[in-house]
C-alpha cells in the first residue's frame, strides 16, 4: 500500500487544491487530474478508487455551485487552511 500511497502523491500535486476563484479551465485540469490518477494506479483498491471518483464527481460545474462549496467549507469553525510550501 506504501507504494500506491507514494505514487499517488507523485501524481497529485496537493499545494494546488487550494481553492481560488471559480474556472472552468481549473474544474476540468482537476477532472483530468483524478482520472490520471486513477487511470495509472491500478492497483487501488475498491475503497480508494470510490473516494476519488466521489471526489471527480463533487466538481462544481458552475460558479455558483463552487461559491456555495467555498462558503460551506470556509464557515467550518475549526477550518484552518493549508498553505503550500
Amino acid at each position: 500500500m506504501a507504494s500506491a500511497c507514494q505514487s499517488i502523491n507523485q501524481t497529485w500535486d496537493w499545494r494546488r487544491s487550494i481553492m481560488g476563484p471559480f474556472s472552468d479551465k481549473k474544474q476540468i485540469e482537476r477532472a483530468d487530474s483524478i482520472q490520471r490518477l486513477l487511470d495509472n494506479n491500478p492497483q487501488l483498491d475498491d475503497h480508494m478508487k470510490s473516494i476519488w471518483l466521489n471526489h471527480q464527481r463533487n466538481l462544481c460545474l458552475n460558479e455558483d455551485e463552487y461559491n456555495t462549496k467555498v462558503k460551506e467549507i470556509y464557515s467550518f469553525p475549526n477550518f484552518k487552511p493549508m498553505r503550500g510550501k
